[in-house]
């Protein structure tokens, strides 16, 4: 029985020793963790800004639009910003449809969206100069700062046009081209003997084009058009829907229909 008995002395010995070795390290660690967390954290905070921001995709909207919408700008934080939430605010508006927010090296952010597409404006005096109703090609109205938009020489101005007409006129330019829709410089309506609806489209070329609007789809083979013509500038273009082609002749014979001069 003598080989079992331990003195007193010995057993308070090693549960004293056991720790008095690894408490202290124990707290290094944690104190050195800790240390780490913070100089992260610290160069996450104050080191973390967005050195640069890209817009891409955007054809008529401002890459200023598109960031305010989004609701980011170059004094976030890179790594805290969270692109599925600024992602969400951008779709939240009518000219936005859809958005992607990516991290790239360098702090830098590109932001690549896609357009719902816009196919004429109407200026709109009672918000102010440079307010603007833009027309979508779903046949929607969107009241807009004009100021917000580039290229806008590049959409067609509907004139004397009313609201319902519009929207009949925007889903059939819708079906275009952006470069065709590009090309009509101003739009509006006037009355045919046969037709109280008849479409009058001012080209940047001084072309003028006569449609119904049923008829404005077959402006998809604007340049076939004129490729055959002789490029006299006081001729117009008369769109036959029905007959599936478009005839060019004087525009004074075209007036000729008109049963309102407008």
């Amino acid at each position: 029985s003598s080989d079992l008995f331990i003195p007193e002395t010995e057993i308070g010995y090693r549960h004293a020793k056991k720790p008095v070795r690894k408490i202290p390290w124990a707290k290094a660690g944690l104190v050195l963790l800790g240390a780490a967390v913070l100089f992260v954290a610290g160069m996450v905070l104050f080191n973390g800004h967005i050195s640069n921001i890209r817009v891409t995709g955007n054809n008529f909207l401002s890459e200023e639009y598109i960031l305010k919408a989004a609701d980011l700008d170059k004094t976030d934080n890179f790594y805290l910003m969270m692109p599925s939430s600024h992602e969400r605010k951008a779709r939240s508006e009518d000219l936005i449809s859809d958005i992607r927010i990516s991290r790239h090296a360098g702090h830098s952010i590109v932001v690549d969206v896609r357009e719902n597409t816009i196919v004429g404006y109407q200026a709109d005096g009672s918000h102010g100069e440079s307010a603007a109703v833009f027309l979508l090609a779903d046949g929607s109205r969107v009241g807009f700062d004009a100021g917000c938009i580039r290229n806008l020489a590049l959409l067609p101005l509907f004139v004397n046009v009313s609201e319902s007409i519009g929207s009949q006129i925007a889903r059939q330019l819708g079906k275009l081209d952006t470069d065709i829709i590009s090309r009509i410089a101003e739009l509006t309506t006037v009355s045919f003997t046969y037709d109280d609806n008849m479409v009058k489209l001012t080209m940047d070329d001084g072309y003028k084009v006569y449609s119904s609007i049923n008829g404005l789809g077959y402006m998809v083979s604007y340049y076939d058009i004129i490729t055959h013509d002789t490029q006299d500038k006081d001729k117009c273009i008369l769109i036959l829907p029905e007959y599936s082609r478009a005839v060019i002749t004087d525009c004074g014979e075209i007036e000729s229909y008109y049963s309102d001069k407008r």
